[in-house]
């Protein structure tokens, strides 16, 4: 998760393009879900079931710590 970003990078982006990968998940992933990104998601579900991707839109569930 977002305490591992610096591994995540190395793991996948290898030792040269580490500093890249690091600044991808730092300043273009939002890791926060608010009430937009909520509303954002539910239209993909709305979305999904309209196109016959899923049977049924339905409500995101999110883990809780």
């Amino acid at each position: 998760g977002v305490s591992a970003a610096d591994e995540i990078a190395t793991a996948y982006c290898g030792e040269a393009r580490a500093a890249l990968g690091r600044a991808y998940l730092r300043d273009n992933i939002q890791y926060a879900m608010g009430e937009r990104e909520t509303a954002g998601l539910r239209a993909y579900f709305e979305l999904a079931a309209r196109h016959s991707l899923i049977d049924a839109p339905r409500e995101p569930l999110f883990y809780q710590d």
